[in-house]
C-alpha cells in the first residue's frame, strides 16, 4: 500500500488509526501527502530549502508556534518607515493649507472691512445736505464708527 500514514487515537493507549491513503493515489496530480515519511526534507544539521523559505517568510513550526520570518519582519518594518514618509508629508500638506486658509481669511476680512467703510460713508454723505462744515462732520463721524483691522 505504501507509506503508512497513521494517526494517534486518543480514545484507547497504544493504537493508531490507519489512513489507508498512499502516494500513488496523488500521482499525476501534483499534490503529495503531507506528514509523509518520505516528504520530511533532510535529515537534521543539513540544508533543506524548507527550513530556508520558513527562516524567511515565516510559517507554522512542527509544534504549532506561528512565526514571521525575517523577510514579513523586514517588509514590516519598510512598511513602518513608508507609513513615517506620508505622515510626515501629510503634515506638510495640512501646513500648507492651513496657510493658504489663514491667507485667504486675512483678504476676506480685509474686504469685508473696506466694503463696510464705503458703505458707512455713502450712508452718511447721503444723509446729510450741503452746508458749511459737512465734510468735517462727516469726517468726525467716520473716524468714530469705521473699522479697521
Amino acid at each position: 500500500m505504501g507509506d503508512d500514514y497513521s494517526f494517534a487515537n486518543y480514545g484507547t493507549s497504544g493504537n493508531t488509526l490507519s489512513s489507508g491513503i498512499s502516494d500513488g493515489v496523488f500521482a499525476n496530480t501534483g499534490q503529495s501527502v503531507i506528514g509523509s515519511a518520505a516528504n520530511t526534507g533532510s535529515a537534521a544539521g543539513g540544508f533543506s530549502w524548507g527550513n530556508l523559505l520558513s527562516g524567511l517568510i515565516g510559517g507554522k513550526s512542527a509544534n504549532g508556534d506561528q512565526s514571521t520570518g525575517a523577510l514579513g519582519g523586514g517588509l514590516s518594518a519598510l512598511q513602518g518607515l513608508g507609513n513615517l514618509y506620508l505622515g510626515f508629508q501629510s503634515y506638510g500638506l495640512a501646513k500648507d493649507q492651513l496657510a493658504a486658509q489663514q491667507e485667504a481669511y486675512k483678504t476676506n476680512l480685509a474686504n469685508s472691512v473696506a466694503s463696510y467703510n464705503t458703505n458707512l460713508e455713502d450712508k452718511i454723505r447721503g444723509r446729510t445736505s450741503n452746508y458749511d462744515g459737512k465734510e468735517a462732520d462727516v469726517q468726525s463721524y467716520l473716524a468714530s464708527h469705521k473699522l479697521s483691522t
